[in-house]
């Protein structure tokens, strides 16, 4: 293999760590050690938008796409949250987050989203289960009542 080619091969850190730069800020994908800094946080956002009881339903094979409104929703209703997320994510104290204009913000905001993809959408993933369970108990319930309503006029 010739020299160019070793450069321009990247390593494994470099494919497995990837990391973007937006506005002058690094955005590097959560480590390990990271998301036991920011666990509580995420936990209290999910806990937030159950009972709220947000949507959590995106197509995680799309990204953000037509849900980003939503996915703006969802970080303003656990705004302290996001913002401290945010900051930890890429490494500034949370004034400088307060002080970015919106389009940035959201940059930001939607490159960590899509940086930790896997990481939320199993976080999330719970609490859909929990919104399939209620899914499920609300149409059994709704079944039952058709057949006790057929029951009685029989």
């Amino acid at each position: 293999m010739t020299e160019e080619k070793k450069r321009k091969r990247k390593s494994d850190e470099e494919v497995i760590f990837a990391q973007e730069k937006v506005a002058g800020f690094i955005v590097k994908p959560w480590s390990f050690g990271v998301l036991f800094e920011i666990s509580e946080m995420l936990d209290s956002i999910f806990t937030k938008l159950d009972q709220r009881g947000v949507d959590l339903k995106f197509d995680f094979n799309d990204g953000l796409g037509a849900d980003l409104s939503r996915f703006i929703r969802i970080a303003a209703i656990a705004a302290p949250e996001v913002k401290a997320i945010l900051a930890i994510t890429i490494d500034a104290d949370e004034n400088t987050i307060e002080e970015l204009d919106m389009k940035t913000g959201i940059k930001l905001l939607t490159t960590v989203f899509k940086q930790n993809f896997e990481i939320i959408k199993n976080g999330l993933g719970l609490s859909l289960i929990k919104e399939e369970e209620k899914e499920k108990v609300k149409e059994k319930k709704e079944e039952e009542g058709i057949s006790n309503i057929q029951t009685i006029s029989q």
